[in-house]
């Protein structure tokens, strides 16, 4: 169950998204996150030709983290026969990347 749910999220964070927001200066812009590790800078940029079209864009700014992660589970169990049971870890990183645009 864990497998198949760590194996769900990595694949929803693979997706490239576009928000239309309000920048510093007033105008209309656009947050384009390009999250997981199946994604690059490139993956924004590319979403960044999708939602400005031939207009072209202007990058007004740019980040992005490696957030690592460890999930633990398991019991142990103790009686007359000994002690039983296991834990297992899992271990990896969650990587968030923005990308800023105005179209042109």
């Amino acid at each position: 169950m864990r497998v198949f749910l760590i194996l769900s999220l990595a694949i929803l964070s693979a997706c490239t998204m576009a928000k239309e927001i309000t920048l510093p200066d007033g105008k209309q812009g656009y947050n384009i996150s390009c999250n997981g590790t199946a994604n690059s800078f490139s993956s924004c940029v590319e979403k960044a030709g999708e939602v400005c079209g031939s207009r072209g864009y202007e990058v007004i700014g740019q980040n992005g983290e490696k957030i690592p992660y460890v999930n633990s589970s398991g019991s142990a169990f103790g009686g007359a026969g000994g002690f039983s049971g296991g834990y297992q870890t899992q271990m990896g990183m969650f990587v968030n990347r923005n990308l800023f645009v105005r179209c042109k």
